[in-house]
């Protein structure tokens, strides 16, 4: 039975119900992209081409295409970019040279077996090839691979010899399949993130709210709804005669006399301030941030040092600011309040 009768904690309550939900709800739909890019990509590999028979087919759907080869030579790398485990290899099937691109320590393994005797097939995807990739495989392919009497490759024959598309062994999904699975990681990842948050901020209000005696929480919900009661930062604070209580995501109430610290919090990124908010020591020697706030303009910086003014108005004898004093002050009260509580 919940024992909640106020609307705004009542809200608090729903919208972690809410993220909880959403949250499980997207997961199983990333379940169910995950199962389309699956069936596709089993519909698409029913009728795999050739590398070569896609490069001389007539049709221009030809990226992102499961396709295969089996080679009988691996040349050394011809690109490759930094920090990559992946390079560009010429290959070939015995009469035609394709660009593939390969984990290195995989084409390291092809490299080392007997291709000219055993041919090893490789699997993947079609991907058109660069013109910055085109000019460093011209560079290459004369340098090095190039017989004498053989005519230079060359922009203009490069087609010829290469085609416009290479396979990239280290894709195993087709375009279409592939969006499906990326999308569904997406997913997944917001659910996941909303499935927690609301799982978090759920059960720090049933923890909060269980720590309250009936008397205590009907107290609270009484001041909330009071004249007296003050609210800022858009609802998520509200100053009640005898509580801070705060509504951001989670429902936490203080009693002013259990306040002992109090003071402000910033986050800065490249010496920009992002984020501010309150940090609150209570007597059992524990921190609270509170009036989180990504505005960082002069409205809400206003409105956290009236926060804090109130604060003291409420409870004279809280110390304020991040001073090495009150920091001391707090340690030897958290030391105090741990040696009451193992007596």
């Amino acid at each position: 039975m919940n024992r909640v009768k106020n609307e705004k904690i009542l809200k608090v309550q729903k919208k972690n119900t809410m993220l909880l939900v959403v949250g499980i709800v997207l997961i199983i739909l990333s379940f169910v992209l995950f199962g389309l890019g699956t069936s596709m990509d089993e519909k698409d590999g029913e009728n795999v081409q050739s590398l070569n028979d896609i490069i001389e087919s007539s049709t221009t759907d030809r990226y992102e295409k499961k396709t295969y080869i089996d080679i009988n030579y691996i040349s050394p790398s011809v690109a490759a970019y930094d920090n990559s485990s992946e390079a560009y290899y010429i290959v070939s099937d015995g009469v035609h040279i394709y660009l593939a691109n390969v984990n290195k320590k995989e084409a390291e393994k092809l490299a080392n077996k007997s291709l000219d005797i055993v041919k090893e097939r490789l699997k993947g995807v079609t991907k058109k090839i660069e013109s910055d990739l085109r000019d460093i495989t011209i560079d290459t392919y004369n340098e090095y691979i190039r017989y004498d009497d053989e005519e230079k490759l060359t922009t203009l024959n490069f087609r010829y010899m290469f085609g416009d598309v290479l396979i990239d062994t280290t894709e195993s999904f087709s375009g279409a399949a592939s969006g499906l699975m990326l999308l569904g990681i997406v997913v997944l990842t917001v659910g996941l993130i909303l499935m927690i948050v609301g799982a978090i901020n759920k059960a720090r209000t049933a923890s909060s709210i269980k720590k309250l005696s009936d008397y205590d929480l009907m107290k609270i919900e009484n001041e909330i709804d009071s004249s007296e009661s003050t609210f800022f930062l858009k609802g998520k604070i509200c100053m009640t005669p005898s509580y801070l209580v705060v509504l951001n995501g989670t429902f936490m109430a203080y009693d002013y006399n259990n306040v002992v610290w109090v003071y402000p919090h910033e986050f800065y990124y490249n010496g920009v301030k992002t984020t501010g908010s309150i940090k609150v020591g209570t007597v059992d020697g524990k921190i609270y941030d509170i009036a989180n706030s990504s505005s960082v303009n002069k409205y809400a910086n206003a409105e956290q040092n009236e926060i804090i003014n109130r604060l003291v108005m409420k409870n004279p004898n809280i110390r304020v600011g991040f001073t090495s004093a009150n920091m001391d002050y707090f340690k030897q009260l958290k030391k105090d309040y741990k040696n009451r509580v193992n007596m």
